[in-house]
């Protein structure tokens, strides 16, 4: 099937689909919080040297998003409507 010419009712299930991922999201971040991915991993010189960078292990056993299957646009798209749900 054509994507530009798909049912308007699938855009009002896409949509709310993405609602509830963010109000998933937020639950989460709320509860046990979320993965922090590899913030503060690599240790570097600083931009423009070159050296080789040490890295540290990993140990956040919190599941990421990538490995539920949601891609970055999907889930910032997911969070703005989250954010929107909770002032509304």
């Amino acid at each position: 099937m054509d994507g530009c010419h798909s049912d308007p009712s699938d855009a009002a299930i896409r949509r709310y689909a993405e609602l509830r991922l963010g109000e998933l999201i937020n639950e989460q971040r709320e509860s046990v919080g979320l993965n922090r991915g590899t913030a503060g991993v690599l240790i570097g010189p600083g931009r423009g040297k070159r050296r080789v960078f040490q890295e540290r292990a990993v140990s956040d056993p919190r599941p990421t998003l990538a490995q539920a299957g949601i891609g970055k646009a999907l889930a910032h798209r997911a969070r703005t409507l989250g954010i929107l749900a909770i002032s509304s």
